[in-house]
């Protein structure tokens, strides 16, 4: 059976730092936020993910884009698609350890360029963050063979 994941993700800079999240122990990292639930609009779902990641209240800016994404854990076939939005906290900075409110969650500042070298999933998120001044508008990005 295929598992679908609908998914709002936040990228929230601090000068050229960018915010992002890992499973302790985990090899890859990814935007901060999460699922969104059945019926709720993204953009509160955003700001209900990272209040329950963070602790922090967020507010939620432009709608930059969305990637979608298929892979297989344990011979199971998983689908998601990630909407992406800015999103600001004037307490959240790189000079503040951001603390996971989630056992399982921590969170570090790399700088915006480096993310590849942090494992950012899903692969088309590097770019959109790393390009993120050069576009100006939506991005799409897709891992799913056309």
């Amino acid at each position: 059976m295929a598992k679908f994941h609908y998914l709002a993700r936040a990228v929230i800079f601090s000068g050229e730092r960018v915010l992002i999240a890992r499973q302790v122990g985990a090899n890859n990292t990814f935007l901060p936020g999460g699922h969104i639930g059945y019926g709720e609009p993204a953009r509160k779902a955003l700001i209900r993910r990272i209040k329950e990641e963070t602790g922090f209240e967020v507010s939620t800016g432009r709608f930059l884009g969305a990637v979608e994404a298929t892979w297989y854990k344990d011979e199971e076939l998983n689908s998601e698609i990630n909407l992406i939005f800015e999103a600001s906290c004037p307490d959240i900075n790189h000079h503040v350890v951001v603390e996971s409110e989630e056992g399982h969650l921590e969170f570090i500042w790399v700088e915006r360029m480096e993310v590849k070298l942090y494992n950012l999933l899903p692969e088309p998120i590097q770019s959109l963050v790393e390009n993120l001044a050069d576009e100006p508008g939506a991005f799409w990005g897709s891992m799913i063979d056309e």
